[in-house]
Order: structure tokens, then C-alpha cells, then sequence
């Protein structure tokens, strides 16, 4: 089994459901929104899968992902059969949930943040603070993935958005439990400080809880 969603609660689901035999890991990193029809589509010429073993899957699992690395490397699609495939999860996973938390709390992108006189110490205060949970839960972020998530919070002409604020935007579900919500437990009890994760968790169910109040109304 190749789950390809975002952060890694899900994982922990699958191996109890499954076993942990069969579970393997992936990340993609792919722009893209949903419209309120239901049809995806994709922001930007990007798109990247990565996958490997986690610690306790099958090593004749191996084989299958070789396979489908072959399988990949025939489509557009850049592919990766990571040696670490949690390792690069929890990377993602802290930079994105510090992304979500940061433009969906501030309802701006990047660029419109850092403009403020306090965005530029937020933004930096998140990552840190996601950071830590990924060396506490599993291993820090390579020095190299952390450079790169720090250009990205510090570039002031980025319009960069999660696409969670698209989804809150527009009035939809959003998957803000399985990222936001999860690495702030995730901080609570490893006895970080989670900095502005609180009040991104806090907006996000306000929010969540006034949908479904007002859809019920309907």
C-alpha cells in the first residue's frame, strides 16, 4: 500500500489497519486546487512523486516500488525511490503545515504577510516550532530542505499560498486536522512550544464550525 497524502497521521492508521508490513511511504508535490465542481487542476508545470520503505515494510516491497519507479520514470512525472522516504515526509510535513497555518491564520500570501511588521518573526517561529516536532518525533530536516523552506518564508515577492486557503476560501472542507491540528498535538506532546500553531488551529475549527453550522441551516 502507497499512500501519497500529506503529513503523516495517516500512516500510523494504515499500519494499524493493515500491518505494518505493508505499508510503504510517499509524498507528491503538486500545485493544484480544487473548484467547487469537483474537477482538479493543476497551478503550475510541477509535478513530483517520491516513495520508499518505511522501516517496517516488507523488504520484498522493494521490487514493487523498483517497478514502479520504471513505470514513472516513462511519464513526465519526476520520481525519487528515497533511501529515507520518512525522513523526506516529515520534511514536507513541517514545511507545509508551517504554510498552512501561517496563510490560512493571516488569510494572505507570504509576500502579504512579511510585509507586516510581525509576519517575518511568525513565519519563522512556525517552521521552528515544526521543525523541533520533526526531530522529536523522527529526525530534524536536512540542512538543505530547512534553507530552502527559509528562502520560501522570507521571499518577499512570493504570492505563494497553501492550497488549504484556497479550500478555506471557498467555503469547502479543508485538511486542516490532519495537518495543523495533528502537529500541534504532535508539539504538545513532545512539550514544544508551538508558537502561532495555536491560533492557525483555533481559526481553522472556527471556521470548520461555522461551515457546518450555517450548512445545516440551509
Amino acid at each position: 500500500m502507497l499512500p501519497l497524502l500529506n503529513g503523516v497521521a495517516h500512516i500510523e492508521r494504515l499500519q494499524a489497519a493493515f500491518g505494518l508490513a505493508r505499508v510503504a511511504g510517499g509524498s507528491c508535490q503538486i500545485p493544484a486546487t480544487l473548484t467547487a465542481e469537483g474537477t482538479v487542476v493543476q497551478l503550475a508545470d510541477f509535478h513530483r512523486i517520491v516513495f520508499g520503505l518505511l522501516p517496517q515494510t516488507a523488504p520484498q516491497g522493494l521490487a514493487k516500488l523498483q517497478a514502479l519507479l520504471a513505470l514513472y520514470r516513462r511519464t513526465p512525472v519526476g520520481v525519487e525511490l528515497a533511501p529515507d522516504i520518512m525522513l523526506a515526509m516529515w520534511e514536507k510535513f513541517a514545511g507545509l503545515a508551517t504554510l498552512a497555518a501561517m496563510t490560512c491564520l493571516m488569510r494572505g500570501a507570504v509576500c502579504d504577510i512579511l510585509t507586516t511588521d510581525e509576519g517575518a518573526a511568525l513565519l519563522e517561529e512556525t517552521y521552528v516550532a515544526c521543525s523541533a516536532v520533526a526531530r522529536a518525533e523522527y529526525q530534524a530536516p536536512r540542512e538543505a530542505v530547512m534553507a530552502h523552506f527559509k528562502a520560501m518564508f522570507s521571499d518577499r515577492s512570493s504570492a505563494v499560498t497553501a492550497s488549504m486557503l484556497r479550500d478555506l476560501e471557498g467555503g469547502g472542507r479543508t485538511e486542516a486536522a490532519h495537518i495543523v491540528g495533528d502537529m500541534l498535538a504532535r508539539a504538545r506532546a513532545a512539550d514544544i512550544d508551538p508558537g502561532p500553531l495555536r491560533h492557525a488551529w483555533c481559526h481553522l475549527q472556527t471556521a470548520e464550525n461555522r461551515r457546518l453550522r450555517e450548512g445545516a441551516q440551509t
